[in-house]
């Protein structure tokens, strides 16, 4: 049996990440009218830059982590915590533009390739570490 990320991924341009909380949904409007926190925090959830590798448009929660992460129009889209009307208005909004779409999702390629490749990582772990001990002998 194949994830439902492996399923996704083989099928844009009719494939939407839809980011709440822990949730993904493929084709993005659930059948059964499944029911979703409201709410949720995630300190960086994985999932979307996943979801960026693959060229996928994500539409996430306009919330905690996911603020700094997917950029409205950009690399995605966001709609407001605990508003279903708004979720479905972002869905069918990307189900009918396939080419921004597909712009989208190219822009969440260059994303992770500008800041989440093991390289950037790395340069920023760095970082942090020179400012600790610089700092460290100023106290």
């Amino acid at each position: 049996m194949k994830s439902g990320w492996q399923r996704t991924r083989r099928s844009w341009p009719k494939s939407i990440l839809v980011y709440h909380a822990r949730w993904f949904l493929e084709p993005a409007i659930p059948q059964n009218g499944t029911d979703f926190p409201s709410e949720w925090y995630e300190g960086f959830p994985m999932t979307i830059i996943e979801a960026f590798s693959l060229s996928k448009p994500v539409i996430a929660t306009r919330l905690g982590s996911m603020l700094e992460i997917v950029e409205d129009s950009k690399t995605g889209l966001l709609f407001e915590p605990g508003d279903p009307d708004d979720l479905a208005e972002k869905v069918k909004w990307l189900w009918s533009h396939e080419d921004d779409g597909m712009r989208i999702g190219r822009e969440g390629l260059n994303e992770v390739k500008e800041k989440y490749t093991p390289q950037k990582n790395y340069e920023t772990l760095m970082d942090i570490y020179r400012t600790a001990i610089k700092n460290a002998g100023t106290n």
